[in-house]
């Protein structure tokens, strides 16, 4: 009997095909590098990838965490956290360093299962705490930091420290008295004077009143010494409505400093009925002299008389402080931000709990001094685009030397330079990456989008182009936030995205994965499919795969608030990454037959329909490729790439959500549930041109032609029309068909799995391709993804030398034949997945009395149980087409409800259909809330998501050829 074994279920699909070839298998791999097209690039040596974490390390999803919650591995998709720390908070005085905060943050999140990694900061703009990251005592270091002015260079900038609306010094936040504590005569007035811009406080009113108003406590940094003028203020208007006659001047409001202790600190203003106008009042209130170096809260004091009343209504408070960059390039500061990198190494550097440390240089720890608009600050002070890339370089150096274990050393951890925004030139970005990596330092992009600009260029300055020249030495890491990617469909590209730079971290706000009800949301499900691809190299790989996909215009750009969800088509779409997401599997539309067509869900990336959804201009560029003609593309790619301007197949699933009756509902990703994310990018073959297959080449690095392998191909494709196709693939024998596939016109997306036990993929196909999906010239196929996993090699014995003995002659006798069975067998195991990759990995147990059937349409032709270790077998099937699904799960277990396709022919063992089971859920909390230091409050869970997300989605693909990775040969 011939047998083929498989192993089922890699992700949950919504359909799985397995069509079984009944010839034999045995499998193999190439040697030789494919190469798509003359210009296609090799980007890595000959070989085996070499290792670029740091041994022990964790890989993996890490959330964004600042300490208000927790999140549980057990339910979310996470193998770690990431918190962001200030130099101040670590380093506090000189000389002096307080580690308890991050020791104590450290034991907690160990605690749930949870690895490690912190992220260094020392100024943090406009938006996120200014120079609050800066010690005080280097603040007041002479040269230390630079006070920013206004263009006009005397006109100095201050910083308002209740900017942020949860901060609500308008009282306008939900809930309108969150971040103050009302106390005594004191309300929230939702109808005040008329002047007011929204609601207000409302102190007083009665007679004989008493009450205090005060925000949270912020910090109030050192100034230098030197500086002049107002260094802190604090802003309001106030309303006072009195019809005190009888004793003026004796019902007060007094605006104060408080300490964090609520201790009295100072008076700014002593506001009486006397200051009545009848009108709103804007004051601007010195605090220079008591505010400086504490934890300070404005606070309002009230206390009025027993005659008339007097009403007090203050708004719009804002806290400022003059704003203070630090001048990274002077030795002031510089040798004593060295001196606290190396204490964090000596501290950190042989603890195995933390697995990486994002290097941190500039504005938000990024490559950047300071935010764009305030560029001129330090370039007016001196700092050239030279001595930025030296200042960052020599930064970089001291990080990997202070995490070595010896000089001359690598660093004992994976360091990360944030290298994605520049200062005055893109260039900067090469220096200073090259030089990282060259110092074993990481790299990572804090940004991520399923598609972009400027990604790779023939200079290497590209958003990517580090990534690419870097990626199979260093560390690489990407991090992903709501208000860029705000659908599923987005978070799902990003992944994806990500995956085909090899990335070995993400990092991920929490939003991403709960609601604010701590329920798993579905982007979840595209990050925890990530997971088994982070960090991995060809050698430890669970597969390789291909999403067929391809570059848009109009290209995504963000979801922020007020921002345009896509960048305006006729403006181009210059130096964008053209054809697939590719993880070590190459799609190649240079071979002969082989030219793919890409298509669509969406109308907005169609130029027939495309449109400006702000003013309706028509968007006469749009479509996929090199969009619109002419634009420029990096020359990695081929020459004339072309531009598809009419991509929209309607036949294609569509984007739920989306309003396809006016232009308008084309460009609202948020309305997007993430349904037919898969055809948001495909790619068809194009018969009528002469173009039936798809050709497909492992990359040599996975499987090298040097053995035979038992491999499982599966090709996610769209079940559209009726028509046939076929995979052949590289046999020992030559060009085999591994299965026919009968399409039976549903148009949803199914899997066609083909277990092979004889290939080679040595590049034996025409091409020089390993593997080809052939239309059968009976109608076009649309082509999702493709997935090649290795599951062992299969031993081909050497045939043992035998003596020759004399022949004599003998009576020969009769040969009974023996009986070819004329039925086939199928079987597996039924198992715990317990690291939810749906694989059966070792060490994960079997499960009994799980009821298996196959069914012809709704008819149970055949029932199995499984046994205690598992293994379940139907013995004797005859041949046909089955579904095999499982009708009761083991005890304590949740139903798999995934169902197979099974092509069965006489004498075929078809073996490996394991069937992956979770745990039944039972009520656990999910996230628990921990103190903040400011008294944010924190959200309660109010039910408890499933552990294991309910979608999981289907890798992509992309078009063309596109081999910006290692091909070795």
């Amino acid at each position: 009997m011939k047998k083929f074994t498989i192993v089922a279920g890699s992700v949950a699909m919504i359909l799985m095909l397995l069509a079984i070839s009944v010839a034999g298998a045995s499998n193999s791999h190439q040697t030789g590098a494919p190469q798509a097209s003359s210009a296609a690039e090799k980007a890595a040596p000959v070989g085996v990838a070499p290792e670029r974490l740091v041994g022990g390390t964790h890989p993996g999803i890490y959330y964004l965490d600042y300490g208000y919650y927790r999140l549980d591995p057990a339910v979310y998709p996470v193998d770690g956290a990431i918190r962001f720390y200030g130099w101040s908070t670590l380093n506090p005085t000189s000389g002096s360093y307080d580690w308890n905060n991050l020791e104590s943050w450290i034991v907690d999140r160990q605690s749930l299962g949870l690895e490690t990694g912190i992220f260094i900061s020392t100024y943090d703009g406009t938006t996120a705490g200014d120079i609050r990251s800066a010690p005080d005592y280097v603040i007041k270091t002479p040269n230390a930091v630079i006070a920013a002015t206004a263009t006009d260079g005397v006109t100095p900038l201050y910083v308002n420290y209740y900017r942020r609306t949860a901060e609500n010094g308008g009282f306008d936040y939900s809930p309108p008295n969150n971040a103050w504590t009302l106390e005594g005569n004191v309300s929230i007035a939702t109808a005040p004077p008329a002047g007011a811009s929204g609601n207000a406080a409302l102190l007083g009113g009665v007679d004989n009143a008493t009450g205090n108003l005060y925000h949270w406590a912020q910090r109030i940094p050192a100034m230098p010494s030197g500086l002049s003028g107002m260094t802190s203020n604090v802003m309001l208007s106030v309303y006072v409505d009195t019809v005190e006659v009888s004793a003026p001047g004796a019902d007060h409001l007094y605006v104060e400093l408080w300490n964090q202790n609520n201790q009295f600190l100072c008076t700014l203003r002593d506001i009486t009925d006397l200051d009545a106008t009848g009108g709103w009042q804007n004051l601007t209130l010195d605090s220079s002299s008591c505010a400086h170096e504490k934890q300070v809260k404005v606070a309002f004091r009230v206390a009025t008389n027993g005659s008339e009343t007097t009403s007090f209504y203050v708004d719009d408070i804002s806290l400022n402080v003059r704003h203070l960059i630090p001048k990274y390039w002077d030795d002031a500061y510089l040798n004593l931000y060295k001196t606290f990198i190396q204490a964090l190494g000596d501290h950190l550097r042989n603890d195995n709990r933390v697995d990486f440390v994002a290097v941190g240089t500039g504005v938000f720890g990024e490559n950047q001094p300071t935010q764009n608009e305030l560029d001129y600050v330090v370039s007016n002070a001196g700092l050239t685009s030279a001595m930025w890339v030296n200042t960052v370089n020599d930064i970089t150096s001291k990080y990997a030397s202070a995490f070595a274990a010896a000089p001359g050393q690598p660093p004992t951890k994976s360091l990360l330079l944030q290298f994605a925004p520049t200062y005055k030139s893109v260039t900067e970005r090469s220096q200073t990456t090259t030089w990282a990596a060259n110092q074993h330092v990481g790299l990572s992009s804090n940004f991520t989008v399923p598609d972009y600009l400027q990604v790779y260029k023939n200079d290497l300055s590209g958003a990517y182009d580090p990534i690419r020249s870097h990626n199979m030495s260093v560390p690489i890491a990407f991090e992903a936030y709501l208000m860029d990617l705000c659908s599923p469909v987005m978070s799902y590209w990003a992944v994806l995205n990500n995956l085909d730079k090899h990335a070995d971290y993400i990092r991920v706000g929490d939003d991403l994965l709960r609601d604010a009800n701590y329920n798993l949301k579905p982007d979840a499900a595209s990050f925890d499919w990530s997971r088994p691809f982070l960090g991995k190299t060809p050698s430890d790989t669970p597969s390789v795969w291909v999403a067929m996909r391809e570059h848009r215009n109009p290209t995504l750009s963000n979801c922020r608030s007020g921002g345009l969800y896509y960048n305006d088509s006729t403006s181009g779409s210059t130096w964008p990454q053209l054809g697939n997401y590719s993880f070590w599997l190459y799609q190649d539309d240079s071979i002969a037959g082989g030219r793919t067509v890409p298509e669509t869900n969406d109308k907005g990336a169609d130029s027939r329909y495309a449109r400006n959804p702000q003013n309706g201009t028509w968007w006469p560029e749009a479509g996929l490729g090199n969009c619109p003609v002419g634009n420029q593309y990096a020359s990695i790619y081929p020459a004339n790439y072309p531009c598809f301007s009419q991509p929209y197949n309607p036949d294609l699933p569509a984007l739920e959500g989306q309003n396809l009756t006016s232009y308008t509902g084309f460009y609202n990703p948020q309305d997007w549930t993430g349904e037919g994310k898969e055809a948001y990018i495909v790619r068809r073959t194009d018969q009528t041109t002469g173009n039936p297959y798809m050709w497909f080449q492992i990359d040599n690095q996975y499987i090298d032609g040097s053995a035979v392998y038992h491999a499982r191909i599966t090709v996610k494709y769209f079940d559209i029309g009726t028509d046939t196709w076929s995979l052949k693939y590289d046999s020992t024998t030559g060009q085999k068909v591994a299965g026919t596939i009968t399409k039976t016109g549903t148009r949803q997306l199914k899997d066609a799995v083909f277990p092979v036990t004889d290939a080679r993929f040595n590049n034996g196909l025409t091409g020089g391709a390993d593997f080809v999906l052939d239309c059968n010239n009976d109608g076009d196929e649309w082509v999702h993804m493709v997935d090649v996993a290795k599951i062992g090699t299969v031993n081909t014995p050497t045939p043992t030398p035998t003596a020759t003995a004399t022949p004599t002659q003998t009576q020969t006798p009769t040969v009974t034949p023996t009986a070819t069975p004329s039925t086939g067998i199928v079987e597996g195991y039924a198992f715990h997945d317990l690291n939810g990759n749906f694989l059966k990995d070792d060490g994960e147990p079997g499960l009994a009395d799980a009821v298996l059937t196959l069914k012809q349409g709704d008819i149970v032709m055949y029932t199995a149980t499984s046994g205690p270790d598992g293994a379940y077998q139907f013995p004797a099937v005859a041949p046909g087409q089955y579904v095999l699904v499982e009708k009761m799960p083991p005890p304590d277990y949740q139903l798999n409800s995934t169902p197979f396709i099974l092509a069965i022919s006489a004498n075929q063992t078809v073996s490996g259909i394991n069937i992956a089971h979770q745990l039944a859920p039972t009520p656990t909390p999910t996230a628990t809330a921990t103190s903040t230091p400011t008294a944010t409050p924190t959200a309660t869970p109010t039910s408890t998501p499933t552990a294991t997300p309910t979608a999981t989605p289907t890798p992509r693909h992309t078009y063309l050829p596109l081999l910006l990775y290692t091909i070795n040969g």
